[in-house]
């Protein structure tokens, strides 16, 4: 029962309080989770990563974040959209406490570019995991704006999976709202920049369908 579970919890709490940190058991439990995950056990996934966040996130706060997005991303496969939007919330409100707590404990020389581009990578995901949401939800301007700002913080942070993940849903995005054009647009312009070259592969089955929906049938 809940009852059961929830006591079950609590016990395990209060006993892991009592071991010396250990920053592997996040990285472990981010894996588990992500098992779960991936085999479709969405109910095991948020309490999995639910549990590992109340037990584990104070051994390292920064690779905790991780069980946020996987949370996040069980919800949204159920089907849960409000619950999953409230996630976003509580995972944006997480690294904002956590970056305020890493400040407090750091110089402000010491480390500032690596923690610089985390939270930038950290702010693309938690824009795309809303935009995505927001596309489902039929909200497609919204989660347009979303997007467009994702894509703002994963430039800022360089990293080459969280674009090619940002441009295949504004890709599909304007697919949904018949912007075309924009489509080709964006994959156009990218193509002309050599660090983005290896990432338009990726955009090459959005551009086809719109260029076929755009020019039409012959």
């Amino acid at each position: 029962t809940g009852e059961e579970r929830d006591t079950g919890l609590s016990e395990a709490r209060s006993l892991l309080a009592d071991q010396p940190p250990d920053p592997a058991l996040v990285q472990a439990s981010c894996k588990l989770a992500s098992a779960l995950l991936n085999a479709g056990k969405l109910e095991g996934t948020e309490l999995v990563a639910s549990f590992a966040l109340g037990s584990f996130a104070r051994f390292e706060p920064v690779g905790a974040l991780l069980l946020w997005r996987i949370r996040v991303e069980a919800a949204r496969q159920l089907g849960n959209w409000e619950h999953a939007l409230q996630l976003v919330e509580d995972w944006e409100g997480a690294l904002d406490a956590t970056l305020a707590e890493l400040g407090r404990a750091r110089p402000a020389s010491e480390g500032r570019e690596d923690l610089t581009a985390t939270e930038h990578w950290y702010r693309a995901l938690i824009g795309l995991a809303q935009a995505q949401i927001l596309l489902e939800l039929g909200l497609l301007d919204r989660a347009r704006e979303r997007a467009t700002a994702a894509e703002t913080e994963a430039l800022a942070a360089g990293d080459p999976q969280a674009l090619q993940a940002v441009w295949l849903l504004r890709c599909d995005l304007d697919l949904l709202r018949q912007d075309f054009a924009g489509v080709v647009s964006l994959t156009t312009r990218l193509s002309k920049e050599p660090r983005f070259a290896g990432l338009c592969a990726g955009l090459a089955d959005a551009v086809g369908r719109a260029g076929l929906i755009f020019v039409g049938p012959t």
